[in-house]
């Protein structure tokens, strides 16, 4: 199951203010679902560290950590995916759960949401090109965070 906690995002939209968006402050991965892989991360201090700017993301306010490891690892599933789906959000109806440490993804369980528990559906060179990334990655914004989650629907 997978837990969250959020702070409320004041927004503007036609020009009144609103707090219907939230964003997450952290994010909890216990009892991942999918098969979990484990990373070794033991060279994690001497990485050095990834700066934590997803380059086509507009901040209204200063995100949290969380907003920005996950954005982080948007982009590196989006990077890996350009050369197969013109760079759309892929892998469709898969979840990441990825443990971190310091910075450093240590673990990672993928699966597959329409049938939970289930292996994941994802093109074989995405999965060792983002699997590739994460084994060598120190996220400056994640050293506080224990893990992140990612999931695309459609």
């Amino acid at each position: 199951m997978t837990m969250s906690s959020y702070r409320s995002v004041m927004r503007c939209s036609a020009n009144t203010w609103t707090d219907d968006v939230s964003e997450p402050c952290w994010d909890s991965c216990s009892s991942p679902l999918g098969q979990t892989t484990t990373l070794d991360a033991g060279d994690c201090k001497s990485r050095p560290l990834t700066a934590c700017d997803p380059g086509a993301v507009t901040y209204p306010l200063t995100p949290t950590a969380q907003k920005l490891t996950d954005d982080s690892f948007n982009e590196l599933v989006q990077n890996c995916s350009r050369p197969f789906m013109n760079g759309e959000y892929t892998p469709y109806n898969n979840e990441f759960q990825v443990s971190l440490a310091d910075g450093c993804p240590t673990s990672v369980s993928i699966t597959y949401l329409i049938v939970p528990g289930s292996p994941p559906s994802i093109e074989p060179t995405i999965l060792d090109c983002v699997m590739t990334a994460l084994g060598s990655l120190r996220w400056a914004c994640a050293t506080e965070l224990a893990c992140m989650v990612w999931a695309k629907t459609i």
